[in-house]
């Protein structure tokens, strides 16, 4: 895979918040931005979203990922009358393929799975994304949030190692609703919310939403979720011992 294709980049992807940031597909014309990265040169097209006093910008390209680019990497800019327009689902399955090799792809309604597994789990994997992406959106329909399709084709990965993989999924759907992170956490069922202000998702929700009001801080949430990263840890670690003993 080239190196020059791996930005930091947000996959619009298994992330909800792209039901509520995805907004319609703009008209605005297609800019083009020719990086230089260790000599090699790169023409990326896109739409800049956000463009700093210094020069530098943050481009959108089709494919839906976000380039932060500094002025220094920049060596031409020019812009093009045509719309920018997201890859269709097809063109962005095409250009995954490429650069994901030995991975196949399977598309739901939403979706475009990339994995290196049966097709009968991806398939599966599919079906419960979309469940979910539709149980998030009409809860914030039914509570008068307008929320738009996503722009671009959401994608996700999905790797070999079936049993891990079951048991980390319902691990987590279970502690962000149970958090309060899809969710409002005062929503839940009485026995729901005993539950959850127990769980370390339910405390790092909180530290969430209180940053994001402008609200102090709660000592007690960090307090927690120190205790559950150092019980974890310990656990880690003596599960590592067993491990190397028993291979000893």
């Amino acid at each position: 895979m080239n190196s020059t294709a791996l930005p930091a980049r947000l996959l619009l992807a298994a992330s909800f918040a792209g039901l509520i940031l995805g907004w319609p597909c703009s008209s605005l014309a297609v800019d083009f931005v020719t990086i230089d990265k260790n000599g090699t040169k790169t023409e990326l097209e896109g739409r800049i979203e956000v463009e700093a006093q210094d020069g530098g910008v943050l481009l959108l390209t089709r494919d839906g990922v976000l380039w932060p680019l500094p002025k220094e990497e920049i060596s031409a800019r020019r812009k093009d009358d045509k719309p920018f327009k997201p890859f269709t689902k097809d063109e962005l399955a095409k250009k995954l393929t490429g650069e994901l090799p030995g991975f196949k792809i399977h598309q739901t309604k939403h979706y475009i799975f990339c994995y290196n597994t049966s097709q009968g789990y991806a398939a599966w994997v599919g079906g419960l994304y979309e469940r979910l992406y539709g149980a998030f959106y009409n809860y914030w329909e039914g509570h008068k949030i307008e929320l738009h399709e996503p722009e671009f084709p959401l994608v996700a990965l999905v790797f070999d190692g079936q049993a891990a993989q079951i048991a980390q999924m319902i691990t987590l759907i279970a502690l962000a609703f149970l958090g309060g992170i899809f969710i409002p956490w005062s929503n839940l069922p009485g026995g729901a919310q005993m539950v959850g202000k127990a769980l370390p998702s339910y405390h790092l929700a909180q530290l969430g939403w209180d940053s994001a009001g402008g609200f102090a801080l709660h000592a007690s949430d960090a307090m927690v979720l120190a205790a559950w990263a150092a019980v974890l840890a310990a656990i880690a670690m003596l599960r590592w011992r067993q491990e190397a003993t028993a291979t000893a």
